[in-house]
């Protein structure tokens, strides 16, 4: 059975896909990301890949940071599963790109994390 359909050229992907396959040809990962309904930037969680994505950093660096005080604690998304505000990501990404030392940096995890408690 044929049916009368233009050949395919490969170009019907829709436009989500299509975005992913350009950012993989340039060597930029996908990284999923939690959203709530209406999120700003300042509410979407980042899970692990999207962290390490964002930072550069390995699995490993990421907890060691935790431990040391200079990254903030992960937010708990269900039993297995944790995540990383995507402002507080971004807040610790600036810190180290200006140059902060680690206490002045361990100073910004403690402000991040008493100003998630008070979002609430």
């Amino acid at each position: 059975m044929t049916l009368n359909q233009p050949p395919s050229t490969g170009t019907s992907v829709n436009s989500t896909h299509h975005a992913s396959l350009a950012d993989a040809s340039r060597g930029i990962p996908s990284a999923p990301t939690v959203q709530t309904s209406g999120s700003t930037p300042s509410t979407t969680i980042l899970r692990l890949p999207a962290v390490k994505a964002e930072t550069g950093y390995s699995r490993s660096t990421i907890y060691l940071r935790v431990s040391q005080g200079l990254w903030p604690r992960p937010v708990s998304l269900g039993a297995r599963s944790v995540g990383w505000p995507a402002s507080e990501v971004a807040a610790i990404n600036a810190a180290r790109i200006a140059g902060k030392t680690n206490s002045e940096i361990r100073d910004l995890v403690v402000r991040l994390e008493v100003a998630r408690k008070q979002s609430l």
